[in-house]
């Protein structure tokens, strides 16, 4: 992330994080080893190492200054090296989540110094649901460690998860917690009333696992499913169509909308497949 240009030094943060504005005086964020050392105020920099990786803060207000100064900048450091991570895994990636993300691991470590880490109860099902997210995450231990000396739990790695989900998809990270509430539900549903274990690498899981995330994106866009199955869902296999009406009832009172008779038939016909997949 490289840009041209003469930035004025706002304040250094440390020696690896500098506050600033471009000529066109935007508030800019600029990360990398030593670039904050011996700078003051209002002084100028030009001709900044191409390593140095310049992050935009839009929207600047007062909560994003609040972050600047309450937040230690080796958080900043450390969430910049997630991000490069990121960056070398999906193609276009959205830096906005620089400080929402320092933040977060900030308050994390403060909770695991003071013994009141929370747990993630659906780190198991981010980790399927988000696999490469996961995967980029799980970095973040190793240089959480290497940064300040802490290691981070798997339910840790399972928040930073959806942060990085929400720099691909500028989703907050409240809709990936819904989506992944929303399959938890699914599927102990289904486990339950069948009375299997619903087998994760299975194509009948991973069908069930679109279709939900689909019928979220159809939701948000109020998009509708134009064939109706009902009658069929509800004749062929009425316990998959009482579990989807179950199901979609829930997701209903979760997101606040209507779900469509039409949305129900639908996920009770690959409830069904999952069903008969496990079948033995």
């Amino acid at each position: 992330m490289h840009h041209e240009g003469i930035y004025t030094v706002v304040k250094a943060l440390n020696h690896s994080a500098v506050l600033a504005r471009t000529q066109q005086n935007e508030e800019v964020i600029l990360l990398g080893k030593g670039i904050g050392f011996g700078l003051s105020p209002e002084q100028k920099l030009a001709n900044v190492d191409k390593k140095v990786k310049c992050y935009y803060l839009e929207n600047t207000n007062g909560s994003i200054h609040e972050i600047i100064n309450d937040t230690d900048p080796v958080f900043l450091e450390i969430t910049n090296e997630i991000i490069t991570e990121a960056e070398k895994v999906f193609n276009s990636f959205d830096s906005n989540i620089l400080l929402p993300l320092a933040d977060h691991i900030a308050f994390s470590i403060e909770r695991i110094k003071n013994d009141t880490s929370i747990n993630n109860p659906l780190t198991d099902d981010i980790k399927l649901l988000f696999k490469d997210e996961y995967a980029v995450a799980s970095k973040a231990r190793q240089i959480i460690k290497d940064k300040i000396g802490f290691t981070i739990s798997d339910d840790e790695i399972g928040y930073i998860s959806l942060h990085i989900h929400c720099g691909l998809t500028n989703e907050k990270p409240i809709q990936s917690m819904q989506l992944t509430q929303i399959v938890h539900k699914t599927l102990s549903t289904v486990e339950q009333a069948y009375d299997i274990a619903i087998d994760v690498d299975s194509i009948s899981y991973m069908r069930l696992l679109n279709h939900i995330k689909f019928l979220l994106v159809r939701l948000e866009r109020n998009e509708n499913v134009m064939v109706s199955i009902n009658d069929f869902s509800a004749q062929s296999f009425p316990e998959a169509f009482a579990l989807s009406d179950e199901i979609c009832t829930y997701i209903s009172s979760l997101l606040r909308t209507e779900i469509s008779e039409e949305e129900r038939g639908y996920l009770a016909l690959h409830i069904e497949k999952v069903r008969v997949s496990h079948e033995v």
